[in-house]
Parts: C-alpha cells; sequence; structure tokens
C-alpha cells in the first residue's frame, strides 16, 4: 500500500528484498527450492508489485543454500527479480 501511495513512480524505485534462509539450530525449517520460489512470491504479493529488482538470501545459514540459489536463478529466469545475490556471506 505504501508503495502505491507514495507516488513515485515504479521505475523509479530499486526494490530489494531478502529470503530468509532458514536454520535448523534455531528451529527454523531450511527452504527449499520450492520454497524459496513460494517466498519471493508471497514477497511480491505483500509488496503488491510484479517483480522486484534484488532478491537475496539472507545469510549462509542453510546447508540447502545451493538449491536455494538455484531458485534464485529461477526467479531471474521467470521475471521476478531483475538480479540476484547473497548478504551477510564473508567467504
Amino acid at each position: 500500500k505504501a508503495l502505491a501511495a507514495c507516488g513515485i513512480p515504479r521505475e523509479e524505485l530499486f526494490i530489494t528484498t531478502k529470503l530468509f534462509p532458514g536454520y535448523s539450530k534455531w528451529g527454523a525449517p531450511e527452504k527449499t527450492y520450492e520454497d524459496t520460489i513460494t517466498a519471493c512470491k508471497t514477497s511480491l504479493k505483500e509488496l503488491q508489485v510484479d517483480n522486484v529488482d534484488l532478491y537475496l538470501i539472507h545469510g549462509p545459514f542453510a546447508s540447502t543454500r545451493i538449491d536455494q540459489y538455484k531458485a534464485l536463478v529461477e526467479l531471474k529466469r521467470l521475471g521476478l527479480t531483475k538480479y540476484i545475490g547473497v548478504s551477510n556471506y564473508d567467504q
């Protein structure tokens, strides 16, 4: 709602959002490939946009991070994000 209400055209905004990958040590289930696709689509719905400019994996917590990254590649191919990447990785 805020994006629509701000009056700034979408093409003038750079929207970034992140995937929380899950972390079993915290009791948070690790996202699978399919979960990653679903999480992005949920974020798009909540943001009320058709795509984001940048979609990131929030950190290197999950053992499934390779599958998560493969899902990001698919999200880019589908046009749901323009750019993909990772954050909070130190290696």
